[in-house]
């Protein structure tokens, strides 16, 4: 692009009719203030001949009471509507659909046109309910069945799938994970943060950060993205998120675009600029070579060191600067 960033993956969320909270869950339209159908199929055309993606992001696991019809949720034991409570400005309730329902809405997507093919569902992979609807019982085995089975139905259905850290058995079926964890849990029995997802799906899946808007920013950070292997993503809006205040998504608290787009170019080059050298590559080895010190080494015969401390490391006559990642092999 005009600006330098390659290798993008551009989600769009609430891009249905009605908006993000609005929108009925099995909705593709797209809703006049974004633009048009064709419109999109252009903005789709455009970063595709870039070597970019353009993917729609949803949720079909819940939803608000006017987005879904509740014959199809899922049930307690009690025989109770499974519900999760939201502190949030507008509605405050969400309603779990059934593994028949979500099932319905992935088989629909074999009819999506090609522009609407890369999909990103966000809880689909890492909710697993028992359902106890009368006469359609369901144990929680048996939904992780169902869930293979429309997560297998997913994959076949799109084009490229991105799915929100799935439970173990979803990865088999994205080709992008987003949301990735960056740190451990920091028990106490935890020396060290380690990269176990990034290491086992290098290679195979994309990995992508949580949202950058809403962390520290620092060098560390960027640092991280490239010992991990996992791109930074970023939440973008063209308006202040002040005008989301008094809805559901009070949570984007610093969207704004223009705010960050020299943000973006100049962080997007640091990373790419090295994982770019391993893209599409297996992460074969990676071990700590001194106190903030990663050594991570790929099937292409690259390695790269991360040098995470403040002064210059010193490996095998190259010099590593204090606070940079370096390639050392296959330069």
């Amino acid at each position: 692009s005009s600006s330098g960033i390659d290798n993008l993956v551009v989600s769009l969320v609430g891009f249905e009719k009605k908006g993000v909270s609005g929108h009925r869950l099995d909705s593709f339209g797209i809703d006049k203030s974004v633009g048009s159908d064709r419109e999109l199929k252009e903005l789709y055309d455009n970063l595709h001949e870039r070597g970019n993606i353009l993917a729609l992001q949803k949720e079909i696991m819940f939803g608000y009471n006017h987005q879904l019809n509740k014959n199809n949720a899922l049930f307690h034991i009690d025989g109770g509507i499974v519900t999760k409570n939201e502190d949030k400005p507008l509605y405050d309730e969400s309603i779990y659909l059934n593994a028949k329902q979500v099932s319905a809405y992935v088989n629909y997507f074999k009819n999506l046109p090609y522009y609407k093919k890369n999909i990103g569902l966000d809880s689909i992979g890492n909710i697993l309910f028992s359902d106890y609807k009368k006469n359609k019982n369901l144990s929680r085995e048996q939904t992780e069945g169902k869930m293979k089975e429309i997560l297998s139905m997913a994959e076949n259905n799109t084009n490229k799938l991105a799915l929100e850290v799935p439970n173990v058995y979803g990865y088999k079926y994205a080709d992008m994970v987003y949301n990735m964890p960056l740190a451990s849990s920091h028990f106490t029995y935890e020396s060290d943060s380690v990269p176990f997802l990034q290491i086992l799906l290098s290679g195979y899946v994309e990995c992508f950060s949580p949202y950058v808007n809403f962390s520290t920013n620092t060098v560390d950070d960027l640092l991280t993205f490239i010992d991990y292997n996992t791109y930074p993503s970023y939440v973008l809006t063209e308006d202040y998120s002040n005008k989301f205040a008094d809805t559901n998504l009070n949570y984007i608290y610093s969207s704004r675009y223009d705010d960050w787009k020299s943000y973006i170019v100049r962080n997007h080059k640091y990373v790419n600029d090295i994982l770019s050298a391993v893209k599409g590559k297996e992460m074969v080895a990676r071990k700590v070579l001194d106190d903030g010190i990663s050594y991570v080494e790929y099937d292409n015969g690259k390695s790269i060191i991360i040098n995470y401390t403040n002064s210059d490391y010193k490996y095998k006559n190259i010099v590593i600067d204090k606070k940079s990642a370096k390639i050392v092999k296959g330069e």
